[in-house]
């Protein structure tokens, strides 16, 4: 088990999943939980422009249900599972996660 600090959540959640599906359990705005089955770095169905979301707040995902881009709140993160890595938040301090498995 690894722990990451704030500023390396993205890069290990990428390093984690790269361009496989996996599945992301997060908390919404409105205080539901929501399990999303996604992907990183879908290009395929972007219509140009510039996003300007803060990437060190949110993480750009495609779902593959709604078949859309989402962001989901890097804060908000329960957890998310990708083959047999698993990478969780730590409770303790909302900015570390620890990753469970190969990365």
């Amino acid at each position: 088990m690894k722990l990451y600090t704030e500023a390396l959540v993205t890069p290990a959640i990428k390093k984690a999943v790269g361009h496989k599906i996996f599945k992301a359990t997060f908390v919404k705005k409105n205080g539901e939980i929501r399990e999303m089955n996604c992907r990183l770095e879908v290009k395929k169905h972007l219509k140009g422009g510039q996003s300007f979301n803060n990437r060190d707040k949110y993480l750009t995902v495609y779902d593959l249900k709604s078949k859309g881009y989402r962001n989901i709140n890097l804060n908000t993160i329960v957890d998310i599972k990708c083959g047999n890595t698993i990478i969780k938040r730590f409770v303790g301090n909302t900015g570390n996660i620890y990753v469970e498995g190969e990365i």
